[in-house]
């Protein structure tokens, strides 16, 4: 309950300026959705040696790189179309 009541106040604080808090909060959501996205689908597609076996037996470096693509190019996508860039 209380790990889960953590993940309240950040966006609630991020979202608390008047000028960037949405665009702010939006831009966290997507980078971490669509980082979350690609890293799958291209993981699964790809294949390829494992990040850290130990840790996370199905994550691989094609996955963690198109997460990281795919992750930049969303964010970039939310900066230039908020108006900000």
């Amino acid at each position: 309950m209380i790990y889960a009541g953590l993940a309240f106040p950040p966006p609630a604080l991020l979202r608390n300026d008047a000028e960037f808090g949405f665009v702010s909060v939006l831009f966290v959501a997507v980078t971490v959705w669509i980082t979350d996205i690609f890293a799958y689908f291209i993981g699964s597609s790809a294949g390829g040696p494992l990040l850290w076996p130990s840790v996370s037996p199905k994550k691989t470096w094609s996955g963690a790189l198109g997460g990281l693509a795919g992750g930049v190019a969303a964010g970039t996508l939310v900066f230039y179309a908020s108006g900000f860039g």
